[in-house]
């Protein structure tokens, strides 16, 4: 049985993140990964201000973002942050290289069978083989959670790589929420992320419990495409599909001192959005932190922003309102940089009373009080 301080289990996001901040470290670590990730399975966006540590991998990046719906507003100023595109080939290959070139980090491809915690260890059960460790941070949801009493859907998207022939797309700016399309009885948007003028992802977003397969998402990007992009004639490079939950089950209470759940079996998704790779990124710089610090690793949201976030779930997935006059109503009363910095649970009480005050308020109070 070999022993390490931290094994982590899980090479995704989170996983990579967390190894990442604890790369030559004094800790032994062990990464045990069902199998290696080094393909296109998706892509990741984010707002950020200034300079970050992923900029060198980056697809792309803008400064100013379209937002469509009954009113339209093209080229906002992001007022000191920039929306950034990683492909997690791009990410994959970095992470991977970084820990492969550290003297304190294993990496096992190996599948996960059991988990046993104890007084003084945890126990990680693979094909095999036994591990042991002080603390073992998992990524990995091995038990479907009960949500029966939590609010609860699944965001899924299918989208498309396509080249054009002719210059069509501003790469200067992207299309962050296009709510033209017909949203029935969901909340569904576009997003268009150019390249450069002639290649772009075109991707659209669901919110809904009924997840559809690639020839449906199909039909709808071509519809869209046809409609409101008319790029003539153009080629379609690669496709993505996937989902990520959003519910406001409590993650966190999953976790004890010893078996830290992290990633999207940490909580770490945002209910109301299902925005997640920035806050894998922040919690995982926490997480390293306080291991080397010998602290209790915390990671969850402060209980404020966990209900704001459970009201709007719940008002959208009641149907009290729909998602599309929620972040309509908040673009047309608030600047993008403090939608963001709303959404980075980064503002000061007062001013999340003011962006609470930019959306539908009859809903949200009926969510809150019912």
């Amino acid at each position: 049985m070999k022993s390490y301080d931290i094994i982590i289990i899980g090479g995704g996001a989170a996983g990579l993140n967390v190894a990442m901040e604890l790369a030559n470290s004094n800790l032994s670590i062990c990464m045990i990964e069902k199998e290696e990730k080094n393909t296109d399975d998706r892509t990741w966006c984010f707002w950020e201000k200034g300079k970050g540590k992923f900029d060198h991998i980056l697809f792309h990046s803008w400064n100013k973002i379209n937002f469509y719906a009954k009113s339209v507003k093209e080229g906002l100023d992001l007022d000191g942050y920039t929306y950034k595109m990683i492909r997690s080939s791009d990410f994959y290959k970095y992470a991977h290289d970084i820990l492969d070139q550290t003297s304190n980090i294993d990496r096992i491809q190996s599948e996960v069978r059991d988990i046993k915690e104890y007084n003084d260890r945890v126990e990680v059960y693979t094909n095999g083989t036994v591990f042991k460790a002080d603390k073992v941070l998992n990524s990995v949801i091995f038990d479907k959670p009960d949500l029966n009493g939590y609010n609860h859907v699944i965001q899924h998207f299918g989208g498309w790589f396509i080249e054009t022939e002719n210059d069509v797309f501003n790469d200067e700016a992207c299309t962050f929420m296009d709510f033209r399309i017909p949203q029935k009885n969901d909340t569904r948007f576009f997003y268009v992320l150019p390249c450069n003028k002639r290649q772009a992802l075109v991707e659209i977003a669901v919110f809904s419990n009924a997840v559809q397969k690639m020839p449906t998402y199909d039909n709808w990007i071509k519809e869209y495409i046809d409609t409101y992009i008319k790029p003539g004639n153009y080629r379609i490079e690669e496709k993505e599909i996937g989902q990520i939950p959003m519910t406001d089950y409590p993650f966190h209470k999953e976790s004890s001192p010893r078996h830290i759940r992290i990633g999207t079996a940490g909580g770490w998704v945002k209910s109301s959005s299902g925005y997640a790779f920035k806050r894998i990124m922040e919690r995982a710089e926490i997480v390293a932190h306080n291991l080397l610090n010998n602290k209790n690793v915390t990671t969850n949201s402060t209980r404020f922003h966990r209900w704001m976030d459970s009201v709007m779930l719940k008002a959208i997935t009641q149907n009290y309102v729909s998602g599309k006059d929620v972040f309509e109503s908040m673009f047309s009363k608030r600047s993008a940089s403090d939608i963001f910095q709303f959404l980075d649970e980064k503002n000061s009480l007062w001013k999340n009373v003011y962006m609470m005050y930019s959306a539908p308020i009859l809903p949200f109070s009926k969510a809150a009080l019912f």
